[in-house]
């Protein structure tokens, strides 16, 4: 809610992070036990609303019982001095995540997305030489949804979670350099190719993971579209919504 997601387009849909199912945005939950802002800030409601309190202060996060209790008018001015300085003892800090930012990672086994979300993989190998290969991929919209630069290793396999159901363009820029590239969805690759001082486009379509209402109080999903074989142009033209949320099934990305 507070930020844009990094690697991808995410908008920010005006929700904190929560763990209860009932809450979802776009059919999809927008937290769990790991990441649930609702629960943190409850949790130091309390003690932020009181850091400051003192005599005559009231915590605002209290409705007051009574008639406020003044302190009482010191008969005698202090003569001593103080034994020793004030502590102030912190809350400790928050132990959960906050709600994840979408960041490439080096490695398949610790990468984990939201449920209706993809995993896109790109693998680059390069000649070696010293230099940026700079990958990206691009929404429908043409605006970037992740960005990533490989420097002069050899090899190179990045992770990252992506919204299923999206058209996305992915652009490499082998920037003179003899370059080999593959782009796997959810393990399946899609593009493959070699660049060699040229940028390299490729369009790949995604399919929506899970069911959604087609009208008429109807769940079905681009599992259950692509299973009409001959009747698949038939649907994708009758509900707006599969060829929404069905772009490689219905062929609907017009890139």
């Amino acid at each position: 809610m507070a930020y844009n997601c990094k690697e991808k387009w995410c908008p920010r849909i005006q929700h904190f992070s929560t763990n209860n199912p009932n809450i979802q945005y776009d059919q999809s939950i927008i937290g769990d036990a790991l990441h649930d802002n609702v629960k943190q800030i409850n949790s130091v409601s309390t003690h932020v609303a009181s850091f400051r309190n003192s005599a005559g202060y009231t915590n605002p996060l209290v409705e007051p019982t009574g008639s406020p209790i003044m302190p009482p008018s010191p008969t005698t001015s202090p003569t001593g001095t103080p034994t020793s300085s004030p502590t102030l003892t912190l809350t400790s800090p928050p132990t959960e995540n906050p709600t994840k930012s979408i960041v490439p990672k080096q490695s398949p086994t610790d990468i984990t997305c939201n449920t209706n979300d993809v995993i896109f993989s790109v693998e680059v190998e390069t000649d070696g030489y010293e230099t940026d290969i700079i990958w990206y991929f691009t929404n429908i919209r043409k605006e970037k949804v992740s960005h990533h630069s490989t420097d002069f290793k050899s090899f190179d396999k990045v992770n990252m979670c992506a919204w299923s159901g999206n058209c996305y363009t992915f652009t490499i820029n082998g920037a003179g350099h003899h370059v080999q590239y593959k782009v796997y969805v959810d393990g399946e690759i899609v593009v493959s190719g070699t660049t060699f001082d040229k940028i390299a486009i490729h369009n790949i379509s995604v399919d929506r993971k899970k069911k959604f209402n087609i009208g008429s109080s109807q769940q079905k999903g681009c599992f259950w579209l692509k299973r009409k074989e001959e009747k698949v142009g038939y649907f994708c033209d009758k509900y707006l919504k599969l060829r929404d949320k069905c772009p490689e099934t219905c062929g609907t990305c017009n890139f």
